[in-house]
């Protein structure tokens, strides 16, 4: 074997692959026997379908072999989120027995060559099971949730302190990720349920614009116009690839973009000389609820921010001061989603009246107006991605108080709630806990994130890993 597979990026393991240095079964074997060592640890797996792996792995040698032509992934193993649908696995957390077609995200992950380990977990075992009993819980049919029970055994950990949450809601994504089982892993991100576990966990998280990954939830049809598919890698170029497979229009999703991608990769390693960028410790409404601890996680993130001046960036403080979106986010989450989020409504059965909605979509208008005014003067934005370290379950667990909901989703939400590309990008620790550095560019411009996130990732290499993986 001519490396350690176990932290190799998805790139690499593909040019090996295709290279004929390793074949994608030694590749699709090192990972499933690393989740069969670590994940009874971590929990991170809801399920693992290691014969429908290896067959894929093998299917992907035979091209090899035959040196047919080969995706971008050809080869590459692939964990994904068990709300997102792979065909014949388990679906409790959608409140069905199985997964009857392949999600989108899923069909181009195939047709890309990736190998579909199996599905990651949102919610504990227990949970689960009781979903596929048929509980839909109190989150009504929106499979999405924002605690855990911390009393059940099978609860997902954070490989960085098994005491903790790896961060709701893709957090086996998170885990998995982080500990060195997949190279890659996907999530769905609603009010930043993607780039919060990758925060957490020390990995990267792209949350992409509205609509460039198309969305059809089959069991619970609805327009995704606040939640979003993307990657969890640990290299940013790992992410652009990831999303360029993703990306593009799908006729039926009617509310995705009609029009291609651009190649994320092409300008990827141009640098940050000369951007415009703009850093905000608390976008003028969460200050209100800093702690000693969100102090320290943004004087981390704010020293990683100010670092890409060494890289030629002009990075300024900015006196913009948003007006607090989660009151909109609320009235535009419970009209198009049946779920809210916990502690900011009171109660998942209940809808915004005519009046509510309105008032939301008029904060959102103002909310909108004020972030283009900022990108007027700058290229892109930065902020911490969360304002606190990985909590425990217990702390998850509870009803969220308006502290939690906004030290956890404050930074993030309103880039669902506004259509923004974002990702996070690991940048310290806090308490031996990892820190994310959030970067947010305009809509479409998924490209020059990439490029500054790719920028910041080469000038600082994290070579960390995790106690457990």
């Amino acid at each position: 074997m001519p490396e350690d597979l176990t932290w190799l990026p998805a790139w690499r393991l593909r040019e090996l692959a295709v290279e004929k240095d390793i074949s994608p079964v030694e590749v699709t074997d090192h990972f499933l026997n690393r989740i069969e060592e670590i994940d009874p640890k971590l929990f991170s797996f809801a399920t693992v379908d290691a014969s429908g792996a290896r067959e894929q792995a093998k299917a992907a040698e035979r091209k090899v072999l035959a040196n047919e032509p080969v995706g971008v992934l050809h080869g590459v193993p692939v964990a994904v989120k068990e709300t997102i649908g792979v065909k014949g696995l388990p679906a409790p957390a959608a409140g069905i027995a199985s997964f009857p077609h392949d999600y989108i995200a899923v069909e181009r992950l195939r047709n890309a060559g990736a190998v579909i380990l199996g599905t990651t977990a949102m919610t504990s075992r227990a949970d689960r099971r009781e979903q596929l009993a048929g509980s839909r819980s109190s989150l009504g049919g929106m499979p999405v949730e924002f605690h855990t029970d911390s009393d059940v055994v099978g609860t997902p950990a954070n490989p960085w302190d098994l005491s903790r949450d790896p961060g709701p809601s893709s957090r086996g994504s998170g885990a998995a990720v982080a500990a060195g089982l997949t190279p890659v892993a996907i999530g769905t991100d609603g009010a930043g349920s993607v780039r919060l576990p990758a925060a957490l966990c020390g990995i990267v998280g792209m949350h992409v614009s509205r609509g460039l990954v198309p969305v059809v939830d089959y069991p619970w049809p609805t327009l995704s116009l606040l939640l979003s598919t993307g990657p969890l890698t640990r290299s940013v170029r790992d992410s652009a690839i990831v999303t360029q497979v993703l990306a593009g229009p799908d006729g039926r999703d009617i509310a995705c973009s009609p029009f291609a991608a651009p190649d994320y990769l092409e300008h990827i390693d141009d640098g940050i000389a000369g951007l415009r960028i703009g850093w905000t410790d608390d976008f003028g409404f969460s200050r209100t609820y800093m702690s000693d601890e969100t102090r320290r996680v943004v004087a981390t993130a704010r020293e990683a921010a100010f670092s890409l001046k060494d890289l030629g960036a002009a990075v300024t403080g900015t006196d913009t001061s948003w007006d607090d979106p989660l009151p909109a986010y609320d009235a535009m989450a419970a009209t198009f989603h049946p779920f809210t989020l916990i502690g900011s409504l009171p109660g998942p059965e209940r809808r915004p009246s005519p009046a509510e909605y309105q008032a939301g979509a008029e904060l959102r208008g103002r909310v909108w107006h004020q972030t283009r005014r900022f990108f007027e003067e700058h290229d892109l934005l930065v902020s911490a991605t969360c304002t606190m370290v990985a909590p425990s379950p217990e702390e998850l667990a509870a009803p969220w108080s308006t502290e939690m909901v906004y030290r956890y989703t404050g930074h993030t939400a309103m880039f669902n709630l506004l259509g923004f590309p974002a990702m996070s990008v690991p940048c310290g620790f806090v308490d031996d806990l990892p820190v994310g550095l959030q970067i947010v560019g305009r809509p479409g411009d998924e490209a020059l994130v990439f490029r500054a996130g790719q920028a910041f990732q080469q000038a600082n290499p994290r070579d960390e890993r995790p106690p457990v993986g």
